[in-house]
């Protein structure tokens, strides 16, 4: 199996260099720096490889007691240019946005986050006819006729090639712009999907205000953004499938120790994937500032796996988590793994079979502290989602490192005759039958206590959640979590 990435995942890295407290020398001042270098050096632009950025790509300026100053140029290059310039393509960017680490073609991928729309330049008003109050509109608009920006978003992705507003923005409009669009990738594996799930595109016309006031999905599923996903995905004939938003439908992160609730009116991809007879194979987002891997969260019998990623180097506080199962999600989330105090990216190896993930995270990225040797990174999840129909060697799954391994449909494993321990926890409806002779052992991976303190990660073995059948066959002998498995004659 290929070792090389590719994509990489980052998500809330935009500090700029720049600490909440405006201080340069920090760990949070520092560690989108960090994190930047570490993927650069694991999948260089040269290579190929994109990236999937998960929103807040921009924090500054940042202003005690309202954070809704707009950015300049200058602050969109230190944020984004100086980290990851390189997979941006400034052919048509406004020259103010242009520093010395530039690319040529569009590698990074974004999502648009809350901080994002704070730093627009363009605002109007916004009358709430439901609270009779008057709030704020974050506009876009394209560069001025001289080429002077006259919007950050719009112009520092002008690579992207996509209009600011769907047509009909505000009325019925169900076509891809600048805010949601999708891509396909990687020789035509990955279908990308990125949406706009911020309340911002209520006042623009993209989504439900009814489904906004009452936490639900079902009203966002006839407005203009998502009959337009659900047509994008219907046409879709990609191996893989990936959402990708800022704010997260789901997570068991803690709303009163720097996370947030789960954005329910926005549970909606699975009902779209099911319309349309389509599988979303991975959801990802950020907007909590901590990492969360999550499984059999919504109506796809198991079959999508949701990662939350804010951990890019975010100048905010950590988010810890709440207990496994949160009774705000419908039905209950299982949250296998559970990442507080690092900050970390991800990587992924895509095949025509498999999709591996890996999570790595460092509780000080740019070393800025000078501790010497400085602070290793670690790895701390990994996960390989395999499609219906695989033959996998037990050494594919080992060498990948994989703590969660996604049965989409009927796979075969094949233990060439040795005796073999996988410690992960297993996910999904599809049936699995070992071959080959000798012993095979599922085991929960090693857990190691959650502190709420310090750094910590917690993995929570749920092999309950598989939902299929496993067999062996003649000669083949599996230890299921400790249930001894025979071989069926």
């Amino acid at each position: 199996m290929s070792s090389s990435p590719t994509f990489a995942i980052v998500g809330d890295f935009g500090s700029g260099g720049v600490d909440c407290d405006g201080n340069t020398d920090t760990v949070s001042a520092t560690a989108a720096l960090g994190v930047a270098q570490a993927v650069t050096s694991a999948m260089p632009a040269a290579d190929g490889g994109f990236i999937i950025s998960l929103g807040d790509q921009v924090y500054q300026p940042w202003v005690h007691g309202d954070e809704n100053e707009p950015a300049t140029p200058t602050e969109y290059e230190a944020a984004i240019g100086a980290t990851y310039g390189a997979y941006i393509d400034y052919t048509n960017v406004p020259s103010a946005y242009i520093g010395s680490n530039t690319g040529k073609t569009m590698q990074l991928f974004p999502v648009i986050g809350d901080h994002d729309w704070w730093k627009q330049q363009q605002r109007g008003g916004l009358i709430n006819t439901v609270t009779d109050s008057t709030g704020i509109i974050y506009e876009m608009s394209a560069p001025a006729p001289s080429g002077e920006p006259t919007d950050n978003y719009q112009s520092y992705f002008a690579g992207l090639g996509l209009p600011v507003g769907a047509p009909g923005d505000d009325s019925n409009g169900e076509s891809a712009c600048i805010r949601y669009y999708d891509r396909v990738l990687a020789n035509g594996q990955i279908h990308l999907f990125v949406l706009s799930n911020d309340p911002n595109e209520v006042a623009l016309g993209t989504l439900s205000m009814t489904a906004l006031e009452f936490c639900a999905p079902e009203p966002n599923l006839s407005s203009p953004q998502i009959t337009w996903f659900k047509s994008a995905l219907s046409n879709s004939t990609a191996t893989w499938k990936i959402v990708a938003m800022h704010q997260p439908p789901y997570t068991t992160s803690d709303p009163s120790a720097g996370g947030h609730y789960p954005t329910r009116y926005f549970q909606l991809v699975d009902l779209v994937a099911n319309s349309v007879g389509k599988t979303v194979d991975l959801v990802l987002a950020g907007h909590v500032h901590s990492y969360e891997r999550l499984q059999g969260v919504d109506t796809s019998g198991g079959l999508t796996t949701y990662i939350v990623n804010g951990a890019g180097g975010s100048p905010e506080s950590f988010a810890k988590f709440l207990s496994q199962t949160n009774p705000d999600m419908q039905p209950p989330a299982v949250s296998p793994v559970q990442v507080f105090g690092y900050y970390g990216y991800q990587l992924a190896t895509a095949t025509s079979s498999t999709l591996s993930l890996q999570f790595y995270g460092s509780p000080d990225p740019a070393n800025s502290q000078k501790t010497d040797p400085a602070p290793p990174w670690s790895l701390f999840d990994s996960v390989m989602i395999v499609k219906p129909g695989t033959t996998l060697d037990v050494s594919d799954i080992a060498t990948a490192q994989s703590i969660g391994l996604v049965v989409q449909g009927a796979t075969t494993l094949q233990t060439g005759g040795a005796t073999s321990t996988l410690s992960l926890s297993l996910f999904g409806p599809g049936d699995i039958t070992v071959t080959g002779g000798g012993t095979l052992s599922f085991e929960n991976p090693v857990s190691s206590p959650m502190s709420l303190t310090g750094p910590h990660a917690s993995y929570n073995a749920m092999p309950s959640l598989y939902t299929g059948t496993i067999t062996a066959d003649s000669g083949t002998t599996i230890n299921f979590y400790g249930e001894t498995i025979p071989a069926s004659s």
